[in-house]
């Protein structure tokens, strides 16, 4: 029984995990894509240093998350749909099958 337990917080620390890797390469994308073309005032740019932060992550990521950033979008919508199912399948007389006689 002991190991179980176990197995079960290593895996919820796993999936914790990879959710805050998943989140920080995320964040670094969107952030870079919103700060691209901003303009320098000084030479210590905090944002030039955000944006150089976050390169390195993205860097440092590998190609493993770049296929996620594209995979995640798709993975977040269908989850939606599957929550929400019931807003977007409505009854109607056709889906009960009711016979409409006049």
């Amino acid at each position: 029984m002991q190991n179980s337990k176990c197995v079960k917080k290593n895996r919820i620390a796993a999936g914790i995990m990879g959710f805050m890797i998943l989140f920080t390469v995320l964040f670094s994308a969107v952030y870079i894509t919103l700060e691209a073309d901003h303009d320098c005032e000084c030479e210590d740019c905090p944002i030039c240093v955000c944006l150089q932060h976050c390169e390195k992550i993205l860097f440092q990521s590998g190609e493993v998350f770049s296929y996620t950033i594209a995979v995640v979008p798709v993975i977040c919508l269908l989850l939606l749909s599957i929550l929400f199912k019931s807003s977007f399948l409505r009854e109607t007389p056709v889906t009960k099958k009711v016979r409409l006689n006049n």
